[in-house]
């Protein structure tokens, strides 16, 4: 999710930023929307090519891959449930919240099986 939040970033600029600039309140409505329209797609995307691209570039599919397939996938799903009508720190806020929950939860399940 934070590679798509910065090529949303990085494409609302209209110009070179490879100096120092300031982001004007049309640059931040720019960048809002695009995450909008585009940063669940971009997330689901990834998620659903991250098996494929671990598989050609000649590893297995560990289980720590699927497990990360799984967390964007679901910061997807969370991202996309909203409607995209958080504002990206609100929705970074959002999915860390539901990670964490599921993290706990799994940790949990692991202790009651000893």
């Amino acid at each position: 999710t934070d590679l798509g939040v910065v090529l949303c970033h990085e494409l609302a600029h209209h110009g070179p930023t490879t100096s120092s600039h300031v982001h004007s309140p049309e640059f931040y409505q720019e960048f809002h929307d695009l995450c909008r329209r585009r940063l669940a797609g971009f997330v689901s995307r990834a998620v659903s090519l991250l098996p494929k691209a671990a598989t050609v570039a000649g590893r297995k599919e560990a289980k720590r891959y699927l497990k990360a397939a799984d967390k964007l996938a679901l910061a997807a799903r969370a991202f996309t449930e909203t409607g995209g009508r958080l504002t990206t720190a609100a929705a970074a806020a959002a999915v860390t919240a539901i990670v964490e929950r599921e993290d706990k939860a799994e940790k949990a399940a692991r202790k009651a099986k000893k």
